[in-house]
């Protein structure tokens, strides 16, 4: 045998080794990022229906009706910004509220719960609809 064919040989199961233990750290940490990503999408899609920019558009007898609800979590806070009218820079009210049973419950003043309507992807707050804006 060559000495360049033993040196050969000799670093062929130290490559293999290598490999393996590369892959096996590459397994261990695709496994880990897997595990990760359920964990928080399970934590963040409770209630993830209700984020974002919903407005209301209407008129009633006494005028334009309009408003705009920006709907924000952090953690467990959930906020409620209301723009009246909606093209409005500065909010008319901010309202904390509660996530309870499927529902956003504000305790105002004025008190509401937000129902999310799955089949209009639109939000019911007291009688009025709202429907998402595109971001």
């Amino acid at each position: 045998m060559t000495p360049n064919k033993a040196a050969h040989d000799a670093t062929v199961p130290a490559t293999e080794a290598t490999l393996a233990s590369r892959r096996a750290r590459l397994v261990a940490v695709a496994l880990l990022v897997g595990a990760m990503t359920v964990g928080v999408s399970g934590c963040a899609q409770e209630g993830s229906q209700y984020l974002g920019r919903w407005e209301h558009r209407g008129t009633m007898f006494n005028g334009d009706n309009s408003s705009a609800l920006d709907i924000t979590r952090d953690g467990e806070t959930w906020l409620v910004t209301v723009y009246d009218p909606p093209t409005s820079t500065e909010p008319a009210k901010r309202m904390a509220a509660d996530y309870v049973d499927g529902h956003l419950t504000v305790a105002g003043p004025p008190a509401a719960t937000i129902t999310y309507l799955e089949s209009e992807d639109a939000i019911l707050a007291g009688a009025a609809t709202f429907t998402r804006v595109a971001n």
